[in-house]
């Protein structure tokens, strides 16, 4: 599977509310008509005020565009379209600042539902609240070894100490790891994603965090594994799109 994270800005002079809406009901259906080579298609919109971290000034941009591939075939057809259409760039070019944007393509690991915080009883629809965070690995770390590292290491301590009763805190628990593709310079590392099935969760995976025992555990291996001055997090309104529709189980 590969994946594409796009960080896009709004043109200036467009709110954040009509952003949301021209993108939503104009913008991504023209994509999934036009352009229907994906196998999944989410875009995250910054909630305001929800920055934390201190290169969150460094990150300049208003949603992550997610996109996710079978393979290399389906991302060149993809390719292929683009070329001709036309009006997915008109589109673009109305929402965005072209400058401002950039396309990063990326490696997914998913951390198995099925060993995640259950859907609690009643609860309909997706999880409410959604994490994301941009990290830079150490600088002495190869990409490889940092990939082993986060997945082999850090993501078992995360899920053995933030728990909820028996089963981590999170609905769902995604890394994404750029990939240094012809030269670029991708403005992380890794992007990490954590949802929650409700506010009373993320409450609970806020209290963890400030808890000192917890607090030193975490603290300890992200300093074996992450530039810590480079963590960025915010909060992020999700929206998904057909083909993307999974539900989280």
């Amino acid at each position: 599977m590969i994946k594409q994270v796009v960080l896009l800005k709004a043109r200036t002079g467009i709110a954040r509310g009509e952003l949301i809406d021209r993108y939503e009901r104009e913008h991504a259906p023209l994509v999934s008509l036009l352009l229907p080579h994906f196998s999944d298609y989410r875009r995250s919109y910054v909630v305001p005020g929800s920055l934390m971290g201190g290169a969150a000034a460094a990150l300049d941009f208003d949603v992550v565009t997610e996109l996710w591939y079978e393979g290399a075939d389906q991302l060149a057809r993809l390719a292929r379209a683009g070329e001709d259409a036309e009006s997915v760039r008109a589109s673009e070019a109305r929402l965005f600042d072209p400058a401002a944007s950039m396309v990063v393509t990326c490696d997914e690991f998913v951390t198995p539902g099925s060993r995640l915080q259950p859907r609690p009883a009643g609860h309909d629809g997706r999880p409410a609240i959604k994490l994301m965070g941009f990290l830079r690995k150490r600088a002495d770390m190869s990409r490889e070894a940092f990939v082993a590292r986060y997945e082999q290491g850090h993501c078992a301590v995360a899920l053995d100490v933030l728990k909820k009763g028996d089963h981590p805190v999170f609905a769902d628990y995604r890394r994404t790891f750029a990939r240094d593709e012809g030269g670029s310079s991708p403005p992380f590392d890794v992007l990490t994603e954590a949802w929650f099935w409700t506010e009373e969760d993320y409450r609970h995976f806020l209290a963890l965090h400030a808890d000192p025992r917890i607090g030193a555990i975490l603290a300890e291996d992200e300093a074996a594994l992450f530039d810590r001055a480079s963590i960025t997090i915010f909060a992020a309104d999700e929206h998904i799109s057909a083909p993307a529709a999974q539900p989280i189980l």
